[in-house]
């Protein structure tokens, strides 16, 4: 059977027509992108169409206008088309792919009919949408990832040379073995020519992943005292259990975190929420949702198991909990009530009610130790660490502290009450 023919548009589709409120749908691919549009009572003004990529700036500038609203659906190139509309209109939507798919299922799947879908579904207002991080949280975002995933390499590297002993029945030393007074161990082993090359090859990964990990964590300091990530991290940085990456990791997962008009907001984007279910007289909680973005819950959790070890007001809450749960469900509490004092400290600006004033100093103290950001910065770690608590409005009448064994005297506070 022919196929039926594609209505075709009553109105134009020119840059001229600024009196026309159009509704652009675009589905992204790799080498073109199919382009479709509707008016606001959902009349095609252009048939899909597809666009090569190469061509697409061209197609913007001879018919995109600052009154469109133009809808693309999240992907890997989606940020880019979103810069690259932005210099032509201000008003661009980023779909939610997974509940789009909810919204727009269907037994006929085209590129097509996505791109149709997005402009008619954008017409209507009932679009699932994203928020569009700014390029300073995407830039910070991918080394998050990229150093997860060099963790994740070398993680699977060291379990497939601790088979290898396995195998052979070999007691390996208590302490690490990977670290480089452990090579002449390695190769004294009694293996096989073929054992003999996974070893040397898996140390020689283990290596370079250390140094490209170092690498990364160096980068990601280094953004930690430039804008808008200095302004931010010393309020994250306070809290007992959270270190400078789990902090960069945290802020780079909530970018602004004024969207979030609650701190159960927060919590609900985390996936730390539990499930509900409530229906008539029925109510009932289950596991949480594990919506959200994972590496913002997985950082939590890990200063969770940190911070209970070190601050008494996290280790009594944690033992109340366990009463009554087990340790993972107790644990999972916890990084959630991190979570709300995340939002607050942040949306107010205010110091952690639960730390002292010479613990945040030496918190501070660290941070500025960290691959010398004092020192790259030009300044003293004491005077950076002044600095930092005169951000956090404390530590006014704090002349010195302790940090480990030495004794570090700040300068004078800048702070005016």
């Amino acid at each position: 059977m022919k196929p039926k023919a594609l209505k075709q548009p009553r109105k134009s589709f020119q840059k001229g027509d600024a009196d026309l409120k159009r509704y652009i749908g675009l589905d992204v691919h790799k080498n073109f992108i199919m382009i479709a549009a509707v008016d606001r009572v959902q009349e095609t003004i252009m048939a899909p169409r597809k666009v090569k990529m190469t061509q697409f700036d061209d197609w913007i500038a001879g018919h995109i206008t600052p009154e469109d609203t133009v809808t693309l659906e999240v992907s890997n190139g989606s940020w880019e088309i979103h810069d690259r509309l932005r210099q032509h209109t201000r008003n661009i939507l980023v779909a939610n792919s997974n509940k789009l798919k909810i919204i727009s299922r269907s037994s006929v799947k085209t590129d097509k009919r996505d791109a149709m879908v997005l402009a008619r579904l954008t017409s209507v207002n009932i679009l699932p949408t994203i928020w569009v991080p700014p390029a300073a949280v995407r830039e910070l975002r991918s080394l998050i990832a990229q150093r997860k995933n060099h963790i994740k390499m070398r993680t699977r590297v060291k379990n497939r040379m601790h088979g290898i002993l396995m195998r052979r029945h070999i007691q390996r030393p208590m302490k690490s073995v990977f670290s480089d007074k452990y090579i002449t161990w390695w190769q004294s082993l009694p293996l096989t020519k073929v054992e003999k090359l996974q070893v040397k090859q898996g140390l020689e990964q283990i290596q370079f992943l250390k140094h490209q990990i170092i690498e990364l964590e160096e980068c990601i300091g280094e953004m930690s005292v430039e804008s808008p990530w200095k302004e931010q991290v010393v309020y994250v940085l306070q809290i007992v259990g959270i270190g400078l990456m789990s902090a960069m990791t945290i802020l780079s997962a909530i970018g602004d975190v004024h969207r979030f008009s609650t701190a159960k907001a927060l919590v609900g984007y985390s996936g730390l929420g539990s499930r509900v279910h409530a229906s008539g007289d029925s109510y009932r909680t289950g596991k949480i949702s594990k919506t959200g973005r994972k590496e913002l819950r997985t950082a939590l959790v890990e200063c969770a198991w940190v911070a209970i070890r070190f601050s008494d007001h996290w280790r009594l809450k944690y033992e109340e909990l366990i009463k009554r749960k087990d340790p993972q469900k107790a644990i999972t509490i916890i990084a959630r009530k991190m979570l709300v004092v995340i939002w607050h400290v942040l949306t107010k600006k205010v110091k952690n009610k639960h730390i002292t004033v010479e613990t945040i100093a030496r918190k501070m103290l660290k941070w500025a130790m960290t691959y010398r950001l004092a020192t790259k910065q030009g300044g003293s770690r004491p005077a950076f660490v002044r600095r930092e608590l005169d951000r956090l409005g404390v530590g006014r009448q704090l002349k010195c502290f302790i940090y480990g064994n030495r004794h570090f005297i700040l300068p004078d506070s800048q702070f005016v009450s």
